[in-house]
C-alpha cells in the first residue's frame, strides 16, 4: 500500500529568511567572497601602514574602510533583496503557498495562488534533500527547492524524512541539523 503524505505549505517571513540563509550561506557558501575580499583589503592596509612610508596613511585608511564596508554592503544588499522577495511574494498575509503530495513514486506539486497547475516529479528527478532546523528543503535543481516546514505535513516530520530517505538516493539526502 502506498503511503501518501500531503503538505499544505504555509510560509512566514521568518521561515523564508531561514531558508535563504541556509541556501546562500551554508549550502552555497556565498559568504566567502565578501569576507575574504574584506580581509585581503584589511591585510594590505595593515601592511602598508606598518611597512610603508611614514606619511602614507591615506591609502591604508581607504583600504581599511573599504575592507570593512564591502562585506557590510554585500550583506546589506542581500538583506534588502530577501525583504523585497518577501513583499513581492506577499508572505506576510498569504496563508498557503503550494500543496505537495509525496508518495513512493514521486512528488505532485500544485500552487495555491493564482495558477494551480499541477507538476508531477519522480524521485529520480530530485537533486537533493536537506534537513535543517526541523524544516526539509527538497531541491528539484541546484537553484529550485520546495520548502517543507516542520509540523505542516499530515504525518510526523520523522515519517516524512523516512519517506524521502527511502525514495531518494541516500547520497542526495543530508541531515544538517
Amino acid at each position: 500500500m502506498k503511503q501518501k503524505i500531503t503538505i499544505h505549505v504555509r510560509l512566514d517571513p521568518a521561515r523564508f529568511r531561514r531558508f535563504c540563509r541556509f541556501d546562500n550561506f551554508r549550502r552555497q557558501h556565498r559568504w566567502f567572497v565578501p569576507v575574504m575580499t574584506g580581509m585581503i583589503m584589511i591585510t594590505i592596509s595593515m601592511a602598508l601602514l606598518f611597512f610603508g612610508k611614514a606619511r602614507s596613511e591615506t591609502l591604508p585608511g581607504i583600504l581599511m574602510g573599504l575592507g570593512i564596508a564591502f562585506p557590510l554592503f554585500c550583506f546589506g544588499i542581500y538583506t534588502i533583496q530577501i525583504e523585497s522577495q518577501i513583499a513581492k511574494q506577499n508572505l506576510r498575509s498569504v496563508p498557503e503557498i503550494y500543496t505537495l503530495v509525496l508518495d513512493q513514486d514521486g512528488i505532485s506539486a500544485a500552487g495555491s495562488q493564482g495558477d494551480r497547475t499541477r507538476v508531477e516529479l519522480t524521485w529520480a528527478q530530485m537533486w537533493a534533500a536537506f534537513r535543517y532546523k526541523g524544516d526539509i528543503y527538497l531541491y528539484v535543481s541546484a537553484s529550485r527547492a520546495f520548502i517543507l516546514p516542520s509540523g505542516q505535513a499530515d504525518v510526523p516530520d520523522e515519517k516524512l524524512w523516512e519517506l524521502i530517505l527511502e525514495s531518494m538516493d541516500t547520497v542526495k539526502c543530508f541531515d544538517v541539523r
